[in-house]
């Protein structure tokens, strides 16, 4: 099994278009993970009711649902992978709203607020992360499928997509524990939160890296 898993990786690794896209996916599928396991312990640490955030985590789902069907029709006239960067951007974007989120109760005197109105204006904002995450997430982890299976031997797809599931569920360390390395240095939530945009920025990175290698992926497969 050892032996098997080796020379898995070890013929992603080989591959350019395979080898940046893992890397790549490795780090957003992180980020996306980490949010969504970290919401409501984040929305706790910044004083939000409970049923409340229950209820906004409820519409992500049902947001989801029509959500990543329409991505799947998008996918259709635009290129898969400028909708995963797409999703990544957007992610980014989540980030950057719960770091106010967390700033604005966090800093809530020096802004010459009280708590009440700064966890108020926290909640609203939790209601807009939650439909906006709802809008990508299933798209991001659908189309990620969809695209790695564009770039893997058809004959090997049972391997690589096991490979890429282990990938993904290993992926989910690095987020928690910088939110929680961030959030103990600071002891600000808004600083834990806003690190997980780190792992949506490598995502970036190596998806552009990575772009001219599987344009060419792309080509050799049309071809085949």
């Amino acid at each position: 099994a050892v032996r098997g898993i080796g020379g898995t990786l070890w013929n992603i690794w080989a591959d350019e278009s395979l080898r940046w896209f893992i890397l790549a996916y490795f780090f957003y599928i992180d980020g996306v993970h980490t949010i969504i396991n970290e919401a409501t312990a984040f929305g706790a640490d910044l004083g939000l009711d409970s049923i409340m955030m229950l209820l906004a985590l409820l519409v992500t789902q049902l947001v989801a649902m029509p959500c990543s069907i329409l991505f799947g029709n998008l996918a259709k006239k635009f290129k898969t992978l400028n909708l995963i960067t797409f999703a990544v951007v957007m992610y980014a974007c989540i980030t950057v709203i719960g770091f106010l989120m967390g700033f604005l109760v966090d800093f809530h005197e020096t802004l010459g607020m009280t708590l009440e109105g700064a966890v108020g204006i926290s909640s609203v904002l939790f209601w807009v992360l939650a439909t906006l995450v709802g809008t990508v997430q299933g798209g991001i982890q659908a189309l990620s499928r969809s695209y790695f299976g564009q770039l893997i031997p058809p004959e090997r797809s049972g391997e690589y997509f096991g490979f890429m599931d282990i990938f993904g569920k290993f992926a989910c360390v690095i987020g928690p524990a910088l939110y929680q390395l961030f959030y103990g240095l600071t002891g600000k939530p808004s600083f834990g939160i806003l690190s997980i945009i780190l792992l949506f920025v490598l995502g970036f990175v190596f998806l552009m890296l990575g772009k001219p290698y599987f344009a060419k992926a792309e080509h050799e497969a049309i071809e085949a």
